[in-house]
């Protein structure tokens, strides 16, 4: 299931920068501050709602595709009635995905019994040097939150926010704070 999420992603993200010329504005961002070091996007940057309840946010150095960036990306997984992603807090707080244990089963009410699982999800990646770093790296976030996104205003131009959490690469983490956006669809 992560495969396939991660597989649609770097498809919209290759999609999306080719449609999107070097919008070089400096009206649209990405950018935070990782272990301390502040990091801004502002030449390839943008939005798309790849369907009602999911959207994809990044920011990039450039097009290549090893090149710096940031993508959030927020999915209402289940009982989301057809509702678009609108202004509203999502947020992270369990990364156990029950297709990783084949003999858990949904109830009959659809739902699983797994109390980490998460039926609406924000998810960070941070591409830097080369490595791509991940919001939902931990199995077990009983008593952290990885990552949180705030949707403060979105139009059908532009969506805009904040975000912070912890990513990780393997047992390396970088903490991600002072997140903000302001990107075009």
């Amino acid at each position: 299931m992560k495969t396939i999420t991660l597989l649609a992603l770097i498809a919209a993200m290759g999609i999306t920068a080719c449609s999107k010329s070097s919008n070089s504005s400096s009206n649209y961002y990405v950018k935070a501050t990782i272990d301390g070091i502040n990091v801004s996007y502002t030449n390839y940057t943008g939005a798309l709602n790849q369907n009602y309840a999911t959207m994809n946010l990044f920011g990039y150095a450039s097009t290549a595709a090893n090149a710096d960036g940031i993508n959030i990306l927020i999915q209402l997984l289940r009982d989301n009635n057809n509702t678009n992603i609108t202004t509203g807090i999502y947020t992270d707080t369990a990364n156990y995905n029950p297709t990783d244990n084949p003999n858990e089963l949904p109830d009959s009410a659809n739902n699983y019994s797994i109390s980490y699982f998460n039926t609406n999800e924000a998810n960070l990646f941070l591409q830097q040097s080369g490595s791509q770093y991940i919001s939902n790296g931990v199995m077990n976030a009983a008593n952290s939150t990885p990552f949180t996104c705030t949707i403060t205003a979105i139009n059908n131009q532009s969506v805009s926010g904040t975000f912070s959490g912890t990513v990780y690469f393997g047992s390396v983490a970088k903490k991600v704070t002072n997140g903000s956006f302001h990107v075009a669809f």
